[in-house]
């Protein structure tokens, strides 16, 4: 499994394009987790509302890279950088590499 910095700058693009609103934004950039655990006070009781908003982007950024054969989902993960299991978003390429967003 490759890193972010492995995925080719125009699939990016892409992908960041299909971000819709500031939670979206957060949840590419990192500043978010794709599982809902960093949400805290009042967003936590909109968790499901922030769930549906995670799958909302999942589908858009499938939807983009299908059409050229590449695909998208979130699931658990572990890298060498990482100490624990993560939920991330995972693409991969027509060749079936998975690179981890």
């Amino acid at each position: 499994m490759k890193s972010y910095t492995d995925i080719p700058q125009h699939i990016r693009d892409i992908v960041l394009g299909q971000a819709r609103g500031t939670y979206q934004i957060y949840l590419l950039g990192g500043g978010e987790t794709w599982s809902g655990s960093s949400l805290k006070g009042t967003a936590r009781a909109w968790g499901p509302r922030y769930s549906e908003s995670r799958d909302n982007l999942e589908y858009r950024i499938n939807n983009m890279l299908g059409k050229i054969k590449w695909s998208a989902t979130t699931k658990l993960v572990k890298t060498p950088e990482m100490t624990r299991m993560r939920r991330e978003l995972v693409l991969k390429d027509p060749e079936g590499v998975e690179y981890v967003w």
